[in-house]
């Protein structure tokens, strides 16, 4: 009732644990009322708060950026923005968290956490608060109340905690519509049994836990079979194409797909034609062209707005121009070939019609799917899952293709669809908050997964496809059930990996070669206009030195005449003072006679 009546003000408690509650007379009553913030209003004194009761949400704030693979301050996801601003903004939903966590002591005798007497919990468990899934508890829950001979107690008990422990803000709100008031009207509180439907859809909730731990364990006896090298080339291949991140967390579906222009064919054993080849990796190839301009008409689209879902039709009409139907494969994750199936499933390949709303809501998967592809297989991995059988592409082919299947390898920076970098940071942070979140690739995986509903209900047909998930929940989905099938298919995977990337070696080493090929004929070109130049020098510098030769004679003769006239002057000189000595000496002589 207390809680009823601060969430009524608006407020919430914000530091709800065992010790907040406190018995006057012969009533429980709420104490610690310090750090109650109203609700709406932004807060940074989250962090005052015990962190062992904390929300998985406010608890990806508290902890450090690295721990959580947010990347530090720099980050652009979602949550390393929130925690860079160092604020929350207070919920309701954030003390049914508290709540749950304190029924959970009182139905299962101990604390989710080591939590000590500050309050806090280890670094490593802030982690997992930060990551929480409802699967975790529900674990617990098998173990300490097995499910055979629970009562309608327990039962009740199990149900209400394990809403009251949903991940994020949005999956408690959805579960108690009227907060408190239905947190209250339960049926433990009301001591009354799970009426039929809820029963239902907590059995429900326990097959998806108890099949992903069956999935789980045929996993780990494959992964035992496979030697060291198998096993870190798997991991490499999970690590890089992001095997299982965009699985919806309520729903084991694969999101790994592709859709086509036409029906591929089941239990034909001829090999393709090189035209149907090249057909194919022409669709492929239109697509990769177009992804990139049409990234505001699919946000537009996830949001509702028709006239976004005509423009992304308008931009590609070369496409699907005259057909009515397109077809929906998933792929094999590890062959990378489209799931065909026996033909028996009517539903499947499934029609998607033309411009409906449909493959504008889920294309950010096939883009994934066709990175995924890229990444390691390269333009034959690309044609592959548009349906190409032909072993070995035309390097012609290849080398048209390889920048459009170049582009599609990119993962930071103006990305279709939005930053891929920033969405692996949120999901590694909390997959539950992310797959709730706006990003356009989680909002296409839940598109994907009402799209299939309508097609097929709640028992889909996986077509032969089977789930192998990992310790953290991240799956890889493929038709091959033994280790033999996946040994092969690894030894596939990795001479592929390494072919592409000598393609890429080869790439680059020949753009290398034809950029030092072009330097050395700029050079060859310059070096001739050099040596013309010094020709021209060389012959203007001889005529020059032919000029100061006859310069030079023509000043030798110059100053061999001036040396003559000098000498006739010299004489000249000489000869009118002998004249003159001459006259004077006649001159004394009439004088003295």
């Amino acid at each position: 009732v207390g809680l009823i009546l601060l969430h009524t003000e608006q407020r919430i408690h914000g530091d709800l644990n065992p010790r907040a509650i406190v018995r006057v007379g012969s009533k429980w009553k709420l104490s610690n009322l310090q750090v109650s913030k109203p609700i709406g209003q932004p807060t940074t004194d989250f962090r005052v708060c015990n962190e062992g009761y904390m929300s998985p949400e406010v608890a990806a704030l508290v902890m450090d950026p690295a721990e959580c693979g947010l990347g530090g301050a720099g980050s652009s996801s979602p949550l390393a923005a929130a925690q860079n601003n160092d604020t929350y903004t207070p919920d309701s939903s954030y003390d049914l968290f508290s709540l749950g966590c304190i029924l959970y002591s009182l139905v299962f005798g101990s604390e989710m956490w080591n939590i000590n007497k500050n309050g806090d919990i280890s670094s490593a468990d802030l982690v997992q608060l930060a990551r929480w899934s409802p699967i975790s508890f529900l674990d617990k829950a098998s173990i300490t109340f097995p499910i055979e001979g629970r009562t309608d107690n327990q039962k009740a008990a199990i149900d209400l905690i394990s809403k009251l422990l949903a991940p994020t803000p949005h999956d408690r709100r959805a579960a108690f519509e009227f907060g408190m008031v239905s947190v209250r009207q339960h049926e433990f509180l009301q001591k009354k049994p799970l009426d039929r439907t809820t029963l239902e859809a907590f059995k429900a909730k326990q097959d998806i836990m108890f099949q992903g731990e069956k999935d789980h364990g045929h996993y780990k006896q494959i992964l035992r079979d496979l030697t060291l090298e198998e096993r870190w080339e798997l991991q490499r291949a999970k690590d890089v194409l992001l095997f299982g991140v965009l699985e919806p967390t309520n729903v084991h579906l694969p999101t790994s797909i592709v859709i086509l222009k036409d029906r591929l064919p089941v239990g034909r054993d001829e090999p393709m034609t090189k035209r149907d080849a090249k057909r194919r990796l022409k669709e492929a190839m239109k697509w990769a062209s177009n992804v990139d301009v049409l990234n505001d008409s699919v946000r537009g689209a996830l949001q509702g707005d028709v006239p976004s879902i005509g423009h992304f039709w308008s931009l590609i009409s070369d496409l699907f121009s005259e057909q009515d139907y397109m077809y929906l494969y998933f792929v094999d994750e590890l062959t990378g070939q489209p799931v065909l199936g026996d033909g028996s499933n009517p539903n499947y390949p499934m029609e998607i019609t033309t411009r409906s709303d449909t493959l504008p809501k889920i294309l950010p998967l096939m883009h994934l799917t066709m990175r995924a592809m890229a990444l390691y297989h390269g333009v034959a991995g690309v044609a592959r899952m548009f349906g190409n059988t032909m072993p070995n592409l035309p390097e012609e082919w290849r080398h048209l293709a390889q920048v459009k299947v170049n582009a599609l390898k990119q993962e930071r920076g103006a990305t279709p669809f939005g930053s891929l970098a920033a969405d692996i940071e949120m999901m590694r942070a909390s997959r539950e908050q992310f797959m709730k979140s706006s990003s356009l690739r989680a909002t296409a995986a839940r598109e994907l997964v009402r799209f299939v509903e309508r097609k097929e209900g709640h028992k889909v047909d996986l077509v032969g496809l089977q789930r192998y998930p990992d310790s953290d929940g991240f799956a890889i989905w493929t038709s091959l059930d033994n280790s033999a099938g996946f040994k092969d298919a690894i030894s596939k995977r990795s001479a592929e990996r390494l072919k592409e990337e000598r393609n890429h070696w080869v790439d680059e080493q020949e753009r290398e070669i034809d950029a030092l090929v072009e330097n050395i004929g700029v050079g060859t070109e310059k070096m001739a206009m050099i040596e013309m130049t010094l020709g021209q020098t060389v012959t203007e510098l001889a005529t020059s030195n032919s000029n100061a030769d006859a310069l030079q004679s023509q000043i030798a003769e110059m100053e061999k005449t001036l040396e003559e006239k000098e000498r006739t002057i010299e004489e000249a000189k000489a000869e009118l003072e002998k004249e003159n000595n001459q006259a004077k000496c006649g001159t004394v002589a009439c004088a003295i006679m």
